[in-house]
Order: C-alpha cells, then structure tokens, then sequence
C-alpha cells in the first residue's frame, strides 16, 4: 500500500487510512509520507496516533525511515516529512486501537481482514 499524499491533514481520514493498512496482507509492503511534526510525542492528532502506535507495536516492521525537505512554504521556511517504509507484520488489535484512541477494526464485510 502506498499512500502519495502527506498523513495528517484530514486529507486521508484516519479510519479509511486504517482500513486500509488492516487490509494489506502480512508480509505486504506499506509506504507512506507523513509531516514530522505528526511524529512528535506533542501531536496528539488522530492520524499522529495511528502511525506512532503501528510504528511502536509489531505491526509495522520499519525498515526505512527518512526525513526530507518535502518543500518551502509560502513564507519561505522549509517543511519537512518522513517518508515510513516497512512490511505489515500484524493488523492492529482492537486493544491498541483502544490505548490510542484509534477507531476500531470495521466488522465483516466491511474492510476489516
């Protein structure tokens, strides 16, 4: 799964983002861009929770990790992302979702593996 727009905006709402990453099988491959401020322990935004927590569990073995000039803001200051690589090890249980204030797993039929 790659995700070519920059996580934590709203652009990608957390749970179709979630569904999306339960739905890759384990073992898959998951790639996405995220602002660095949406890494900082400070962020507490749904989509800033949701990467941490699959970054700090066994679901997400990250296998790169790299931090780049995604470009210049209006007012000249530079933005910076991470780029996040790694394979899906594990959807997330309904208890992290819980210590994270995650949506939950959607029921059959509806997205979740």
């Amino acid at each position: 799964m790659v995700s070519v727009a920059a996580l934590g905006f709203g652009d990608i709402p957390v749970p179709a983002f979630a569904a999306a990453f339960d739905r890759v099988v384990d073992g898959g491959w998951v790639a996405f861009d995220i602002e660095d401020r949406f890494l900082a322990d400070v962020d507490e935004t749904g989509c800033a929770r949701f990467v941490r927590a699959s970054m700090g569990t066994p679901c997400l073995d990250v296998h790169h990790l790299e931090r780049s000039r995604h470009r210049v803001s209006r007012a000249g200051q530079p933005l910076r992302d991470f780029a996040v690589v790694g394979p899906e090890r594990a959807s997330l249980t309904d208890r992290t979702r819980k210590e994270h204030g995650l949506p939950l797993a959607v029921e059959a039929g509806g997205g979740s593996r």
